[in-house]
């Protein structure tokens, strides 16, 4: 539909000036499509009339810069201007998009270490201990900094944002229940015991920082990212350094991780991606798929600590639910783990009942390690796996176990690069790569450098 000076149309309606209208002689289809439009032309301009925009300052009251950030509604924005902030949030209403006002100078959302549900914030959120909870779909969250939201209490860890209804930890979430439409922008979460927690659908977490989160003292999440629910994107992300275990532990049904630099994780994890079992949509048993998808990003195999990598990538039924089906794509990543570390890139733990478990490396390379997959129940040829790996440059080493699917890869010698190359998140846009599966020609289609 659109809307000119006037002029309304609508496919299936001829264009129109509505001063026309009253000339019309006779009832037909196409007088019909003018008062239909015309309707729907004045409630468009009153709900466009309704949208509004609101600031919060440093110098208000968290109560009422609460009330102001809890009481917006569908399209309207709220802006938080530089300075720093303590109290919790949450968002209840869809349709709000929530943002710094200066991009360059992010407000501070400091929780400084003490137990979050100590801060003063809503009651409606009913579990106190996160900083951040959006229960709400068509949420945009972006230029704003998220640190030091802890909870002690009872081990349970608090969260910077978490996302959701309080049953993430029941199986399986009410789908009622569950947001969507989550964007995350721009945003520094540091130093919390997570950085993001919850259950959604259709979440994209673009140009985000998450590091130093994790709590050793929790019984469990621990993270930088524990997410579950539907899909998930994270695009030009620097994750890195967790306090403890892995940088991201999903439970997603579909989860891409594109031209992000993933760097090194917390010794409490033998892994440093996660891809484990949806909680939030066990099917009792009914065949369901799970994938995760890695292209163009920078990839460290570095375990912090005194221990090195143990499996970077872990695919594992770890609910033991039947039916469950899990696949791995990596597309033009670079991965470098420590020198002499005989880790796994990738371990596969399947359940009773799984019906898949799929691994597929295109146009990789992987430096400094030598194993490509670790079977945790037999071996590659079990029927219940099944992969390809081809195109990619990896140390030299025997890699006659898995020459089943292993073809046309590079071994030994120089994974020649361009230059030094540039890391794609720092491109800006999405590069434009040859096809998958293509023959190594050049250093152009190898790797996340261009």
């Amino acid at each position: 539909m659109t809307f000119d000076l006037g002029v309304v149309s609508m496919r299936g309606c001829p264009a129109v000036k509505l001063s026309e209208m009253k000339r019309s002689r006779t009832m037909s289809r196409s007088i019909a499509c003018k008062l239909i439009l015309s309707t729907l032309a004045i409630l468009f301009c009153s709900i466009q009339a309704l949208a509004a925009e609101y600031t919060v300052t440093p110098d208000m009251s968290p109560e009422r810069a609460i009330e102001v950030i809890e009481s917006a509604g569908a399209g309207d924005v709220v802006l938080i201007e530089p300075g720093t902030y303590q109290f919790r949030v949450y968002l209840q209403k869809d349709g709000v998009t929530i943002k710094g006002s200066d991009p360059n100078n992010r407000p501070v959302f400091d929780y400084a270490g003490k137990d979050v549900d100590q801060w003063p914030g809503s009651d409606s959120g009913k579990i106190h201990r996160w900083a951040w909870q959006i229960q709400a779909d068509n949420i945009t969250v972006e230029d704003l900094v998220i640190q030091g939201a802890v909870h002690r209490a009872d081990r349970n860890s608090s969260t910077a944002i978490f996302l959701g209804p309080l049953t993430i930890y029941r199986e399986p979430t009410p789908p009622d229940t569950i947001p969507e439409n989550i964007t995350l922008r721009n945003l520094l979460l540091r130093d919390n015991d997570e950085g993001l927690t919850g259950t959604a659908h259709n979440v994209l977490v673009e140009r985000c920082e998450f590091h130093g989160n994790g709590d050793p003292s929790a019984k469990n999440p621990r993270h930088n990212v524990y997410l579950q629910g539907g899909s998930a994107v994270f695009r030009f992300c620097h994750i890195h350094a967790p306090a403890v275990h892995a940088n991201l532990s999903l439970r997603t049904k579909d989860a891409r991780i594109e031209y992000c630099d993933i760097g090194p994780w917390g010794e409490g994890s033998s892994h440093g991606i996660q891809l484990l079992t949806d909680k939030a949509g066990s099917t009792k048993g009914e065949s369901y798929q799970q994938t995760l998808t890695l292209i163009g990003n920078k990839l460290s195999g570095v375990r912090e600590g005194k221990k090195g990598m143990s499996k970077f990538i872990f695919l594992g039924n770890t609910n033991k639910y039947a039916g469950n089906r899990m696949r791995l794509n990596m597309y033009y990543n670079t991965f470098e783990g420590e020198k002499g570390n005989f880790g796994h890139i990738v371990q596969l733990l399947p359940g009773p009942g799984q019906e898949k478990m799929e691994v597929f490396l295109y146009n990789n390379v992987f430096k400094n390690n030598y194993n490509p997959i670790r079977y945790s129940a037999g071996d590659v040829n079990d029927p219940l796996y099944n992969g390809d790996i081809r195109h990619n440059w990896f140390p030299k080493a025997d890699y006659g176990k898995w020459s089943l699917i292993m073809q046309d890869n590079v071994i030994g010698g120089d994974p020649i690069r361009k230059g030094a190359g540039a890391a794609n998140m720092e491109f800006g846009e999405v590069p434009k790569f040859e096809p998958l599966g293509n023959p190594r020609s050049s250093a152009l289609n190898l790797g996340a450098y261009e």
